[in-house]
């Protein structure tokens, strides 16, 4: 019963096309360009986390992570 239910806990994780097929190579005449600049997606900025809140005990308070930018807008406009 376990080896039935292993097995199709593994199928189910399988791939849909399972025989992998090599891509085919590129002609030594064909050069690939890159994307255009505008196309590239804006760099993604380093979260900084705190804890905030009660610290009466290690579980107490809230997890808040922002980025240095966003830190800084809270910190100027709480005072």
């Amino acid at each position: 019963m376990i080896t039935v239910l292993l097995s199709l806990f593994l199928l189910a994780g399988a791939p849909e096309n399972s025989t992998s097929t090599p891509a085919p190579a590129a002609d030594a005449g064909s050069v690939a360009t890159p994307a255009p600049a505008a196309a590239k997606p804006a760099t993604k900025q380093r979260k900084i986390c705190k804890r905030e809140g009660a610290t009466e005990s290690r579980l107490g308070g809230t997890r808040v992570c922002l980025t240095a930018e966003e830190w800084a807008l809270r910190k100027k406009s709480e005072g």
